[in-house]
């Protein structure tokens, strides 16, 4: 009887590691899609509110956590010339009585410059409408005692701000800004939002 017994658990064991559904091996999240573009192999990012999507450099690496230039930002990304991508939400808060807008926003995080990095020098802001239609402004500025630049695209939905933004020395700033502006205007409102 315990020799019957052993014989069928042993059956019902071998039985359980074949199903694949009962396997412990680990499963790996499903990859960000990836798709060819006239820089080379993107992937796509959603955004943790489910608002936005942006294309990203398929090639690049997730330094996120790794790297203090993340600046806890939930999608970076570095490139093998040391350029590294950002991508943060916040949420906006209006001032004054006013519903929280964008414009408002940014005229705030451009006053704040000098108190969050000692050495902010603003370049250019300017307004940009992505290839989906969502309106936003770029922001280029350098940074470390002018020796780095900073582009980076805001955008809004409501009361949730995007920012996209590229980080590069000096004189790697010619070839990232082609990425830049192509991811850019790749940024777009999530289709099937939650």
């Amino acid at each position: 009887m315990k020799r019957t017994a052993f014989l069928l658990c042993l059956v019902v064991l071998f039985a359980l590691t074949a199903c694949e559904s009962f396997r412990l091996t680990p499963v790996e999240p499903t990859a960000a899609p990836v798709h060819d573009s006239s820089l080379g192999l993107m992937g796509l990012y959603r955004t943790p509110s489910g608002l936005f999507e942006v294309d990203f450099p398929a090639a690049w690496s997730d330094a996120a956590g790794d790297d203090r230039r993340c600046q806890d930002a939930p999608k970076c990304l570095i490139s093998r010339d040391s350029e590294f991508m950002l991508v943060r939400e916040s949420t906006m808060v209006g001032r004054d009585g006013a519903p929280p807008s964008l414009a408002t926003e940014l005229d705030v995080v451009v006053a704040n410059f000098e108190g969050t990095t000692a050495d902010a020098r603003l370049i250019a802001r300017e307004p940009l409408v992505t290839a989906s239609g969502v309106e936003g402004e770029v922001l280029r500025y350098s940074i470390e005692q002018g020796t780095v630049t900073v582009k980076e695209f805001w955008a809004a939905d409501g009361d949730t701000a995007v920012s996209v933004a590229f980080i590069t020395w000096n004189d790697g700033f010619p070839a990232m800004e082609p990425v830049a502006d192509y991811v850019f205007d790749t940024l777009r409102l999530a289709s099937g939002r939650d």
